[in-house]
Parts: C-alpha cells; structure tokens; sequence
C-alpha cells in the first residue's frame, strides 16, 4: 500500500524521509533549547496552510504575540492565515477560560482607550482624577482575572483539564478542516503529568484527530534519550533530533532523522541552517 506523505515544508528535509511525513502521524521534534524547534514547527504549519492543509499551533507557556512575532522575523505571516482561516494559535490554559480571557481583552481596550484620553488632557481637573481612578479599577480587575485563570490551572484536575483541551481542539480541527498540528510543548504537558499511561493516552488521543502532528519536546543536553519525558519517542510514529554545534567561529544547527514508522530514512547527520526564509537542511562536507 502506498503511503501519503506531508511535505514538511524545510528545504533538505523531505529527501531524508522518503518525500515527507507519513500522514496523520504523531511526530516528536525534540531537542536542548535554542536549536530550532519552535521554528520549524511553525515552518511546517505555514507552508502547509500556504497549500491548503490548514493547521494549529498549541501553545502551553509562550503568549500568542510572541509566537507572531517569531513567524514574522521569517516573512511569515499567522495573522492573515488566521482571518483566511488557515492557521489558528491555541493556548492550552485559555480552555475553559474563554470568558475571563474576553473581559481581559475587553478591559485592556477600554485602558487603552482610558488612557489616550488622559494623555491627551494636559491640566489637571476632577476629570483626569476620575479617569485615573476608573483606570486604576480596570488594572485591578484584570489582575484578579488573571489571578482566577492561574488558580484554575491547579484546581482543575489534569484529567478534566485534558478533555475540556481535547473537545475544543477537535471543534478547531473541525472549524478550519485542520491537517497540520504543532504541540508546543510536551515537555510542558508532563510537568502537570508525568505518568507514562497519561502521556500515552493523550498522544493517542490526538492521533485520532488525524491530522499529521508534531510534538516539540526539550531535550537535556548529553542526552541518553531522545526526550525529557522517556516515553513519548515510544509512542509517536517518528522522531527528529535537532541539536547545536559550538566552534570558535560559528555555531551550526544539526538534524538527525531518529526514526520514521513506515519509511526507509537517512540516518546521516545534517546541517540545520537558519535563514531569513526558514530552517534548510544540508549534507554535511566531507572535509567539515
């Protein structure tokens, strides 16, 4: 039987797997910070919402404006895909925060909007003291919003937290008609869970959302694993170890194609380029 694979989108990358991922496989992308992974999450889900896979990024720690901002340092636009419908950010925490995160987002533009009108008042009145008071209540509701979302976080058990996740992201998935997924990060799901049938059923999980996944996982540096966790390389179908190399001049990115279910891989380490366009791969010089 022939298998569809997904182009991932990294120039170099594909011809190391046989022409893409396999699809509707989990895959885990793991390695020590800095060394590319977010980035090539983000490479993955662009170039496929550019070709009409639509995809999500689910992000547990890093805010919404950073990932944009990230995109966009390569070229990469996330909001227009984001009003075309190709491409959505999901925070894990936001689930079931959905109205607390509205009425923060409602109050911060009424501070804004607040605070260009006392800006633009230049002598003090009895006006400027009431903005200034109704301005100080704003900043002090959003404080204690913020404060019920982080205290849901612990409350909630991890279980409950994981199926409120699960039911949004598959009416995401749904919604846009989502092919790529980014989960970013695992390491970040284990530090609420860290029981191997917990990882396994969650991976399990978002293998039924049939979407070709990948799972960023960090990695300590010297590893004997090829994840934090020591599970997750056994229950995703792939994994793909991004690391840096140090010299006196340069410091160069490398990529090693770990394992690929179903395909006939090339185990050679490569070099991981770092562009203004993206992540390349490339062979290696013999006289490197």
């Amino acid at each position: 039987m022939t298998i569809k694979r997904i182009n991932t989108g990294i120039e170099g990358l594909d011809r190391l797997i046989q022409g893409g991922i396999p699809e509707g496989s989990p895959i885990l992308i793991s390695g020590s910070p800095g060394t590319g992974k977010t980035i090539l999450g983000l490479q993955f889900l662009y170039w496929g919402a550019k070709n009409n896979e639509p995809g999500i990024y689910v992000t547990f720690e890093e805010p919404k404006e950073s990932i944009i901002s990230t995109a966009k340092n390569f070229g990469w636009d996330l909001e227009d895909l984001e009003r075309n419908k190709k491409f959505r950010i999901m925070g894990y925490f936001e689930v079931g925060n959905e109205e607390y995160l509205n009425e923060i987002n409602n109050l911060k533009k009424s501070l804004k909007e607040l605070e260009k009108r006392r800006k633009d008042m230049k002598v003090k009145s009895e006006l400027i003291e009431d903005l200034e008071i109704k301005m100080a209540d704003y900043q002090d509701r959003i404080r204690q919003i913020e404060d019920i979302i982080t205290e849901r976080r612990y409350t909630l058990t991890q279980h409950e937290r994981e199926e409120e996740f699960l039911e949004r992201l598959n009416g995401l998935v749904s919604e846009i008609n989502a092919k790529r997924l980014v989960i970013d990060s695992l390491s970040a799901y284990t530090i609420y869970d860290e029981s191997r049938e917990s990882l396994h059923r969650f991976i399990r999980r978002l293998r039924d959302l049939e979407t070709t996944t990948l799972l960023i996982s960090e990695l300590p540096k010297d590893s004997m694993w090829l994840s934090r966790d020591k599970i997750s390389e056994f229950a995703c179908d792939g994994v793909i170890l991004l690391s840096l190399e140090h010299t006196k001049e340069k410091i160069y990115g490398r990529i090693r194609v770990e394992k690929m279910r179903g395909t006939k891989i090339d185990r050679n380490e490569k070099f991981l380029w770092f562009t203004d366009k993206g992540l390349e791969v490339k062979d290696i010089p013999q006289d490197y």
